[in-house]
């Protein structure tokens, strides 16, 4: 398509092209731009009025569609000295289609001039799907479509989602995409008095899959808006030329699997005197050689051996020859090892960690790749000066400069003695955990809890690298991190740094609008790591309640709950003297941190001067190298700030801002700060943190902001962290007067808001939570799911796709609301859609839905359905709630409503928030999942409700003075019956239950509330979900002895894997399943016309299966008498010739679908043999590597909580036969075995019981040799 490239289309919705302003205009534009094609929108008058204006600027027109007055019209007009060839295939009074050919290079184009009638508009893009249907190849859109497809395509008025809706089902159906645009988010404005009120992108550029692979480069240029209220657009096929300079250095992954380069790692590495630095330079530029005179490139060797292939089969088509056959495997294995090249090489690319390596997904991993390069890259911005440049070299200089200055310029004097008050500090049990010498199994577990193919930093390693080595580079490594940690110095170059920049929006216009992500060397971040999972444990005793993010057992939801229940108070204060929350954005954070504040505060919270000394050599060696547009910039030294990417960033951040919490918490305990208390017993609130989102609360007062101002000039002075006023928000209780808000605003420079929109992502409701409300997660997911994906993923990608966007959108927002039916029916719809439809939205639902839902080894594939995955998401709230957890949010809604095992009997409150009501909605069905659990007994006999009655005291009309104070053991200890201790009246019925109720009470437990359906008792949102499917379909039950688990053990491909799924749900899309369900007239076997085309007549019994079968050796007659389909599959796949019997399935389906839909037949010759080479693969690919020699593991022995006699512990069970095995190891306190046991329970497969069978034999095991005192881990 390189031909094309030189192409340029400009798009512009003049509003009448005869007056004179619109002619000046479009003849600067012709002059700057020299488009290749002109198409004018709205023309207003008729072509021939200006053709000799079009002429005198270098114009011929291709179509034209003349305007109905003052509506519509379309003008295509190609400038007269282009080569391009032009045929026009279709045109109507919206849009003219043509096919653009230039040499061997053809693409298909769309000019578009959509009705600003929605209702003819929908009709328009029914023609669209139509003609999407007629069109082969690339095709591309552009114009005014008058429609937006987010809410962020619009600042101003109110969001359309159903017309969105439709717009986006067209780009489903039609595959398209959205161009990558640059220059301006908007291109539509609608202005009055000259203040612009509206603004909408409605002029856009759109293309299938095959158009943005052809054009990788391509992008859509918004230009300056002249007279006519929307802006030009212009795209250029091949992109702007690009300034080339210096590409840092990238490991390529499937370098490891050719059988040469494992030796060439070893030799560059040993070869550096244990130097890591020079081993990994070593390394380099040996691999750089390697790729250029042994590897080669990929690609080219792909086409090379497509070419042999090609000519051997050729041959064989004319003669028999044993020799070519036998060229024919040998080609065929080479070229399978290639492919499996390029899947990785592509896999590495895309970023993509979601979906199954090793499944052809080749083609979505360079599709995503483009997609993923395009939006990083920078064609247009504006500087810093005001002017806008295109010039890459001119960007390229600017960018280095720019950021130059901002991590490199120097900061005002800055006073570190922020807060010289009372901190908590590490104790000496901490201290001692920090300074302990590094092992090496630290350090390989550091790397081992990094993901294998994250971005690389300047040394182009990736952690795979590392992983896949370690038995060479492992040593040296270990050696480095040690001596980091003795001396608190390493080599900066370690740290030296790359500065990718991520876009903070779709469309960026100045470099504010990047976040500098930071790409760290792999062998810095171990360093780090280690210094990190030391740190996690200590900061808990360290950081307040009032910050929740990064730490262990805290998170967003704690926060967002909190702000939640303020809002909603503040919303029905009526008080004038009112309260206000504060919305603080803090102006490039992480970037503008002071290196000398930083250090000042781990001396006050008390680090050890060694660790100290580590950390600061951590943040302050390293030299930054801006990545632009690919090209690695010179280094420069930073002066401030902490590294996003680094993973000690966010703890040396959490500390910084701790000194912030620490001085308003002492403001407030000495009364110069007035926190808001939205309950008489409840917590008093003044600020919430989550790294640097900040949110402050007090009263209203001229008194308070102005001591807040000055607290946090005084903040900003010390740490160097600003806030941004513009993006920072106030929202005032609803009783505060107006005038009051205007002068606060004039103190404090935060502008007001009548709603704070979201936090953290989590929109903060306004009243009952509504769909409107919700809408963007459905945005984000037909984003995250376009139809594009479907084409190129096959099922098992599509499901692992699916799996994944439900996991990381909707599921964050389920944990603390009841979303409205309307959006969770949606999310469930989407997802039925993507893993079943095509790209053309056409597809049959195999399997239904309630199947779908289930576990894997109950039958389903694992997706969760929305209303019940957001039900057991609750539940985690209701189960703190149950417990009464120590967490802020429990305290507040404990004191603000109720709290501890009262709450499970606790009903709605007209005036609660909508988080409590959807607790209280999630409590009443969970309720029956609970039960009470006898301690101690100590619990109120009367208001416990340790009963299935619920709480006994609200069952009577009065209790009696006597047994007031009675608690359950009281009551349940005495004889039978045991309320004859009662002196209350109870009814019959009530006496009954307590009389037949018997506990063992100890007195070393409290009483508690459990989670019935967890063995341990605890809730988990995993075992909520299962109970919840239990209530709806008890099949969900698990019967060990019928798991569907065998089939995703199996060592097969994910794809194969599916196959068998849908042939046990008898599923598969035989002519038979059509038949039922009134898709095909007839259920009769074309190939043989005897029997019904069942799964097993299709791929077993019919007599081309069955002759296929006896050919590759399953010519037993048991292997065809075996009349279920379950059975049948569980026994071949398992069985000794598994690989077989798999690719023999696996073809003999596909030679079915080659005769009946291609009415191809081949030779059962043809079909062993891809058989047989199938096997060789699979062999290859999924069979357990040799154990040629030992591999170290490391497990971790922690003797630091019990020095003394350790029992360890273990039950396991197995389906079939049905049996439960249990064993143990009794080991010293240093971690050395002493004695061991093993045995079965035949019968049983209670894993429960193993367990506790296991702990049985280990005393006696411990009592035999005399072990008085131990401790014991199951």
């Amino acid at each position: 398509m390189e031909a094309l490239n030189d192409t340029s289309i400009l798009s512009w919705n003049i509003r009448g092209a005869h007056n004179n302003n619109s002619r000046r205009h479009l003849k600067e534009v012709i002059r700057k731009y020299h488009p290749t094609f002109l198409a004018i929108l709205e023309t207003h008058v008729p072509y021939a009025r200006l053709s000799s204006f079009w002429t005198n600027n270098g114009y011929t027109p291709v179509h034209v569609i003349e305007a109905n007055g003052h509506s519509g019209g379309i003008w295509l007009l190609k400038h007269s000295v282009a080569s391009t060839t032009t045929t026009i295939i279709d045109s109507n009074q919206y849009s003219i289609t043509l096919t653009l050919t230039h040499g061997d290079a053809s693409s298909t184009c769309t000019c578009v001039y959509a009705s600003p009638n929605p209702t003819l508009r929908t009709n328009f893009w029914n023609y669209l799907i139509d003609l999407s249907l007629t069109i082969v190849g690339p095709w591309m859109l552009l114009g005014d479509f008058n429609e937006t497809l987010l809410p962020s395509d619009q600042r101003g008025g109110i969001f359309q989602h159903t017309r969105a809706g439709i717009f986006a089902n067209l780009m489903d159906q039609c595959n398209l995409l959205d161009l990558t645009t640059t220059g301006g988010r908007f291109t539509w404005h609608r202005n009055h008095n000259g203040l612009r009120i509206l603004s909408k992108k409605l002029d856009r550029g759109l293309a299938n899959v095959e158009w943005r692979l052809a054009f990788p480069e391509a992008f859509v240029e918004v230009l300056c808006r002249l007279h006519s209220d929307h802006n030009p657009i212009l795209l250029r096929f091949g992109g702007l030329p690009i300034a080339r300079g210096p590409r840092p250095f990238c490991f390529e992954a499937a370098w490891i699997d050719h059988s040469d380069y494992s030796a060439l790692v070893e030799r560059a590495w040993t070869s550096s005197n244990h130097n890591t630095t020079t081993a990994l330079n070593n390394v380099r530029q040996e691999s750089i050689t390697f790729n250029q005179e042994v590897f080669g490139n990929i690609f080219k060797r792909k086409r090379h051996i497509e070419s042999r292939l090609k000519g051997v089969q050729n041959y064989l088509e004319r003669v028999d020859s044993l020799h070519h056959n036998l060229l024919e495997r040998n080609l065929q294995r080479e070229y399978n090892h290639i492919l499996f090249q390029e899947e990785m090489h592509w896999y590495q690319k895309s970023r993509e960690q979601w979906v199954k390596f090793g499944d052809k997904n080749s083609a979505f991993f360079h599709t995503q790749t483009i997609i993923r390069r395009k939006r990083n890259r920078v064609h247009r911005l504006q500087l810093p000066d005001g002017t806008w440049s295109s010039d890459s070299s001119v960007l390229q200089y600017e960018a280095q400069q720019y950021y130059k200055n901002f991590f490199g310029g120097n900061q005002p004097n800055h006073d570190s003695s922020f807060y010289n008050g009372l901190h908590p500090t590490i104790d000496e049990e901490g201290k001692t955990s920090l300074l302990r010498p590094v092992t090496k199994e630290e350090v390989a577990a550091a790397l081992n809890s990094m993901k294998p193919y994250k971005a690389p930093g300047p040394d182009g390693f990736q952690c795979i690298f590392f992983k896949q080595y370690w038995h060479i580079v492992g040593d040296d490594i270990f050696n480095l991190v040690k001596t980091a940690f003795d001396t608190g110095y390493f080599n900066p170059a370690i740290s030296e740094t790359l500065i990718s920049l991520i876009p903070k929006i779709d469309t960026p216009t100045t470099f504010k609008d990047f976040r500098p992500i930071s790409l760290c060397n792999i062998v810095y971040k171990i360093i780090t790591k280690v210094l990190v999972l030391r740190l996690r444990p200590i900061l808990d005793s360290i950081i307040g309640p009032y910050q929740s993010s990064f730490l262990p057992g805290r998170g967003t939801s704690d926060n967002a709950i909190v702000l939640q229940e303020i809002i909603h108070f503040m919303r029905k204060s009526k008080k004038k003297k009112g309260y206000v929350a504060f919305k603080l954005d803090l102006e490039k954070a992480f970037d503008n941190v002071n290196w000398n504040f930083l250090k000042s505060c781990l001396h006050d919270f008390g680090f050890p001067d060694e660790t100290t000394q580590l950390i600061m050599h951590c943040v302050t060696s390293s030299n930054f190298s801006l990545l632009w547009n690919g090209n690695k910039m010179p280094p420069f030294k930073p002066s401030h700030g902490l590294r996003q990417g680094d993973p000690l960033s966010p703890y040396l951040f959490i500390l910084c801002m701790e000194k912030l919490s620490i001085a308003i918490s002492d403001a407030v305990r000495q009364g110069t700060w007035a926190p808001i208390h939205i309950s008489d017993n409840g917590p008093r609130l003044s600020h919430l943190l989550f790294a640097d989102d900040v949110l402050l609360f007090t009263t209203a007062k001229t008194s308070q902001l102005r001591f807040i101002s000055d607290l946090f000039s005084r903040f900003s002075d010390a740490s160097g962290l600003k806030i941004n006023l513009s993006k920072s928000r106030a929202f005032y209780s609803a009783g505060t007067p107006q005038s009051k808000i205007n002068k606060l605003i004039s103190i404090t420079g935060i502008r007001s808001t009548a709603s704070l929109d979201k936090y953290l992502g989590f929109p903060i409701l306004q009243g009952r939570a509504k769909r409107s409300d919700f809408h963007f997660i459905i945005d984000k997911m037909q984003s995250r799911l376009a139809s594009w994906k479907n084409r190129l993923l096959n099922k098992p990608g599509r499901l692992a796709l699916a799996s994944s966007v439900l996991t990381s959108i909707p599921s964050y927002y389920m944990q603390i609301v009841w979303l409205p039916q309307s959006i969770c029916d949606d999310i469930d719809q989407i997802t039925r859609n993507f893993i079943w439809k095509d790209s053309n939205n056409k597809g049959i639902h195999l399997v239904g839905w309630n199947k779908i839902a289930r576990p894997k080894q109950c039958g389903g594939l694992g997706v969760r359905q929305a209303r019940e995955a957001n039900i057991s998401l609750l539940g985690k709230l209701v189960w703190e709630m149950v417990q009464s957890s120590g967490k802020l949010w429990v305290h507040l809604l404990s004191n603000k409503y109720l709290g501890g095992p009262n709450f499970l009997s606790s009903s709605n409150s007209s005036s609660g928030s909508s988080t409590w009501s959807s607790i209280i909605r999630t409590k009443d069905i969970l309720k029956d999942g609970f039960s009470w659990r006898a301690g101690s007994g100590s619990s109120s006999f009367w208001s416990t409700p340790w009963t299935t009655l619920g709480r006994l005291g609200s069952l009577v009309p009065y209790v009696d003075i006597h047994d007031l104070q009675l608690s359950i053991k009281d009551v349940l200890s005495t004889g039978n019956p045991h309320t004859q201790k009662l002196y209350t009246q109870l009814p019959p019925s009530i006496s009954d239950v307590i009389n037949n109720t018997n506990f063992k009470f100890n007195d070393t437990i409290d009483d508690a509330f459990i989670w019935t359906n967890n063995k341990n008792g605890t809730y988990t949102t995993k075992s909520g979900y299962n109970w919840l499917l239990s209530l709806r379909d008890p099949i969900t039950n698990h019967n060990p002895s019928h798991s569907w688990s065998w089939i995703w053990k199996l060592r097969l491909p994910e794809k194969i894997k599916f196959f068998f799924w849908l042939a046990c749900h008898n599923s598969v899309p035989t002519l038979s399943l059509l038949n039922h369900r009134k898709m095909n007239p007839s259920a009769t076997c074309t190939r043989c016309g005897l029997h019904d085309e069942s799964f097993l007549h299709c791929i077993r019994d019919c007599e081309f299966s069955r002759s296929l079968w006896n050919h590759i050796g399953f010519n037993n007659l048991d292997f065809f008498s075996n009349l279920d389909v379950y059975d049948w599959l569980k026994l071949g796949a398992t069985g000794s010739n598994d690989l077989l019997f798999s690719a023999g399935l696996w073809w003999s389906w596909r030679h079915r679908n080659l005769m009946c839909l291609n009415n191809e037949t081949w030779s059962l010759s043809r079909i062993s043999f891809h058989i047989r080479a199938m096997v060789e693969t699979l062999r290859n690919c999924f069979s357990p590597a040799p154990n040629d020699g030992s591999i170290d593991r490391y497990i971790k022995w922690n003797h630091n909580n019990y020095p003394c006699t350790i029992l360890n512990v273990d039950g396991s069970c197995l389906d079939s036969p049905v049996r439960s095995g249990f064993g143990g190891i009794i080991r010293n306190t240093f971690g050395h075995y002493l004695a061991g046991f093993s045995g079965f329970l035949q019968g049983s497969s209670d894993i429960l019981l193993a367990e506790l069978y296991a702990i049985y034999k280990g005393l006696l095991l411990a009592k035999d040799m005399n072990i008085d005192e131990f401790v014991c881990y199951s």
